[in-house]
């Protein structure tokens, strides 16, 4: 469970999603439902990401995952074309150290358990939570080492 204790200043800190040279990270965003997709790619920029892409369905997610290797990707569990946890395959098979958080409304521990399996870096749970969804994205960044 969430402490809120456990909660930096630096998640809700401009430049919090920039590397140590300023530059934002790379991030794309694949989610089929429109107002998920705009409250992600939002939450990202407040934090100045760099969202290099986003898309609708997991065909042009796995097409724009090539075009422009983001460093992270959010990624619908439930989409179009190809699922959340085909296109996590596929870009785990490409660039394995990408890192990948799956965005689902399904959070049973049977869910949850087969999206870290299938390689999933972390997961959220909508609809989304800005501290839950930010504190994430900061372990995230420090434990991969994004920063650098």
């Amino acid at each position: 469970m969430l402490d809120r204790r456990d909660l930096t200043t630096e998640t809700a800190k401009v430049g919090f999603g920039k590397d140590r040279k300023g530059r934002g990270i790379s991030v794309m965003v694949c989610d089929d439902e429109f107002v998920d997709r705009r409250i992600v790619v939002q939450l990202l920029r407040s934090v100045e990401f760099d969202v290099v892409a986003e898309t609708q369905n997991g065909f042009d997610g796995v097409t724009e995952f090539r075009r422009k290797t983001p460093r992270i990707v959010i990624l619908d569990m439930h989409m179009p074309e190809i699922s959340g946890i085909d296109v996590l395959a596929r870009i785990k098979t490409i660039e394995p150290e990408t890192v990948v958080v799956m965005c689902t409304s399904d959070n049973t521990a049977e869910t949850v358990q087969s999206l870290l399996e299938a390689g999933a870096d972390d997961y959220i749970v909508k609809p989304i939570d800005r501290t839950q969804f930010l504190y994430k994205l900061e372990k995230l960044v420090a434990k991969k080492g994004l920063k650098s």
